[in-house]
């Protein structure tokens, strides 16, 4: 049995994320105890160039879209041992890591659909944005950023009065908890983007209730964009000095 699972993953062959950690898991057990004769920082070298692999050809399960909803401690039930050793550690890191290089890769196609959603189904596309919901899919990821402004605010023109309250406060919601800055902060231009297209839409509807209605989401942006703005490290004397 032992052979059968070093050959396998040897070659690669473990496609499922719970069963390579599991593997991982046991192969490293067995070299501490001198039965699988691979040094641990080999075992650590094969799983990164599994993992790299599933990356590379795109077959890295990543339909969870974030490393946050994946249990890194256990697989159907079965918790990975020697999963608090330094070495695990490296192993789950590096799948992290991969794991959000890959769902950032497919975020400009990923777009386009989530566009749809905000056609025909507002709803979800509301509670994908953000972290309370149970779908929460892209709360922390700049999915916005690859969305047409102008698209974005035609789709929303379009779906008036429904998304009157909802978007502006998901909006709101999205960028309220500092945890997620970092991630996304590259969809400040396109906030500011989307603001100056509904300033716009408010003064051609001057007098109408989708105006007043747009001036919500407007308030909701401009919110935002301060947020983002403030979350923002200024540069440090020593980096102004480099520069």
């Amino acid at each position: 049995m032992l052979e059968l699972v070093s050959n396998k993953f040897d070659e690669n062959q473990y496609e499922n994320i719970g069963i390579l950690l599991h593997v991982v898991g046991i192969l490293l057990c067995l070299s501490k105890f001198g039965i699988y004769k691979v040094s641990k920082h080999r075992i650590v070298k094969k799983a990164k160039r599994n993992i790299n692999l599933l990356t590379k050809t795109r077959r890295l399960n990543i339909e969870n879209d974030s490393p946050d909803h994946l249990s890194f401690n256990e697989y159907y039930g079965h918790g990975f041992i020697f999963s608090d050793t330094s070495e695990f550690v490296e192993v789950k890191d590096h799948l992290k890591l991969c794991i959000k290089k890959a769902v950032t890769a497919q975020l400009p196609e990923r777009a386009i659909e989530f566009l749809e959603a905000l056609k025909n189904d507002t709803q979800k596309f509301v509670k994908d944005l953000t972290s309370f919901s149970e779908e929460k899919r892209y709360y922390d990821k700049p999915i916005l950023a690859y969305i047409n402004p102008q698209c974005f605010v035609d789709a929303v023109i379009n779906k008036l009065p429904d998304l009157f309250r909802s978007l502006p406060e998901a909006l709101k919601e999205r960028y309220r908890h500092s945890l997620y800055f970092k991630d996304l902060q590259l969809e400040l231009a396109w906030l500011r983007r989307v603001k100056t297209l509904v300033t716009k839409e408010i003064k051609n509807r001057a007098g109408k209730i989708s105006a007043v209605q747009l001036e919500h989401l407007n308030k909701a942006l401009s919110e935002c964009i301060k947020t983002l703005e403030l979350s923002i490290e200024p540069a440090s004397e020593e980096q102004k000095a480099v520069n």
